[in-house]
């Protein structure tokens, strides 16, 4: 996949059909990055902890992970559009978990087909909604990996999962530069991102 994606870069390179990328190394800072790493790596473990003493791993799936990541970014534009995130993650799970249910176990069609479903629809929802959001992508595919046992409560689990990370990142990573008389006029919604 790496060298296809390479290959193809090279080529449109050549061709002039993109501007050639130049790497342009990025200053470390090492100090600064163990801490706000570290800060995102322990409020996600915190909240981590009962889903997984529970073995409700769905609520914290590799996708809502990155999720959580996006959203504990100060200064990420997707910030303001949680609402729209939060559909688009609960309607992924609900297609691929249907996907896998419906058409694959009963109706016994190909996973490949069900991924052309998948893939096709979420295009659509991403037009529809109007937010490109790549993890809930990966949401809509993660049902088609899953052991089919408790599946049809996956879009339950990850739309608890979206709401808990999503309300977390927004809460606990706020701008610093917003001052307190900002926050008192903003009320409810410095807290809702």
């Amino acid at each position: 996949m790496a060298i296809i994606i390479v290959g193809v870069q090279w080529w449109f390179e050549k061709k002039s059909y993109v501007e050639r990328v130049i790497y342009q190394p990025v200053e470390r800072r090492n100090k600064e990055s163990v801490l706000y790493y570290g800060k995102r790596i322990v409020i996600f473990l915190i909240l981590a902890c009962i889903p997984i003493l529970f073995g409700k791993l769905y609520i914290v799936a590799p996708p809502l992970i990155v999720t959580f990541m996006e959203f504990s970014n100060e200064k990420a534009k997707i910030r303001g559009k949680y609402r729209e995130v939060m559909i688009l993650m609960v309607t992924a799970s609900i297609l691929g978990t249907c996907s896998r249910l419906v058409l694959h176990e009963q109706m016994r069609l190909s996973l490949t087909f069900c991924t052309f479903v998948i893939i096709s629809c979420m295009l659509v929802a991403f037009t529809v909604i109007r937010v490109s959001f790549p993890p809930a992508g990966a949401i809509s595919m993660l049902p088609l990996i899953l052991k089919v046992p408790g599946l049809r409560y996956y879009p339950v689990y990850v739309g608890i999962g979206s709401a808990v990370l999503i309300f977390a990142a927004c809460f606990c990573f706020k701008e610093k530069d917003i001052e307190a008389k900002d926050i008192k006029e903003m009320g409810i919604k410095s807290i809702e991102c």
